[in-house]
């Protein structure tokens, strides 16, 4: 099951035996599903307890049971009303009748904090969709009904969740890129071990990407430090060679040695394994002097590098 059927059977699991919270539940469903004209009622979904949900709000709100069908297809169910009368009281209520251009919410049916939640849960059931977080962040409404999404997009605004709004083809669709306002959303809608899902893979993708930035970062630090000590190698075992270790001090040995011995050693690293209070700083000038001091010799010797 994906991501956004999850989250929708979450949501369905809420209470929405209210009368007042169910009407604005299957208004905000209705005016954002294409079955729904004044010919018929026809809701289609792979989910069950959608349909379930949907005909027990009806219920409530007093359409009688008998004119309700669910019933099982292929791949989808889907809730019908066929009885004319049932229909036209169900439009006239919701004022869908009207021509979509002209549609405005109904604020006898959308007027307190929890009904504006039942009428926005409702357009989300029927035209609202969530990507899975381990893929992207994205949660869209999409309609065919342009003066509705609008409706919707104001809605959605006024109480703080401000989206974004394109055209695609027939379709407006509002939608969120942002992950943390789709955790609100999908919280404020009832969603909420789905919230918490998503916001445990932002996590676990956040640490993903740092440990993988580091990792790289590390990986071309070493590289850079095997690629600047294989060149002092080969200038040492050439140095040491035509019998120059005879010129050094013992500590300039040393750390020919150490650099030998120790390719992969940062100048810190070898600091560190050198002792006698050395530096970063020591070292790299000690290192210096000494690509000089062989640099002169094996040019006096015939090899220069």
């Amino acid at each position: 099951m994906s991501f956004s059927s999850n989250c929708k059977n979450e949501i369905l699991e809420n209470d929405f035996s209210d009368r007042s919270i169910a009407e604005a539940l299957v208004y905000g469903l209705f005016s954002f599903s294409s079955g729904v004209n004044a010919h018929e009622v026809l809701i289609t979904s792979e989910n069950a307890a959608l349909l379930e949900t949907i005909a027990f709000c009806m219920i409530s709100i007093g359409v009688p049971e008998k004119d309700i069908e669910i019933y099982p297809g292929p791949k989808l169910y889907s809730l019908t009303i066929t009885d004319p009368d049932a229909i036209y009281k169900i439009l006239d209520r919701f004022d869908l009748l009207i021509a979509s251009s002209e549609y405005e919410l109904n604020d006898s049916i959308v007027f307190t904090n929890e009904t504006v939640k039942a009428y926005i849960i409702g357009a989300f059931l029927g035209c609202g969709t969530v990507s899975d977080p381990s893929k992207g962040y994205h949660l869209q409404f999409s309609t065919h009904h342009s003066k509705r999404a609008y409706t919707l997009f104001d809605l959605l605004n006024s109480i703080g969740f401000g989206a974004k709004i394109t055209k695609n083809g027939y379709s407006t669709i509002l939608y969120y890129k942002n992950s943390s306002t789709i955790e609100d959303l999908l919280t404020y809608m009832g969603a909420y071990t789905n919230s918490m899902a998503l916001m445990e893979m932002k996590v676990y993708k956040d640490v993903r990407n740092t440990v993988t930035r580091r990792v790289n970062c590390e990986s071309a630090n070493l590289e850079k430090v095997i690629m600047s000590s294989s060149d002092d190698i080969a200038l040492i075992n050439d140095f040491f060679k035509h019998g120059g270790a005879s010129i050094l001090k013992d500590d300039m040995i040393n750390l020919a040695k150490m650099r030998i011995k120790y390719p992969e050693f940062s100048y810190t690293e070898l600091a560190s394994i050198i002792g006698n209070g050395l530096t970063k700083s020591g070292v790299n000038h000690r290192l210096r002097k000494l690509r000089e001091i062989m640099r002169d010799y094996l040019a006096e010797n015939g090899n220069k590098k």
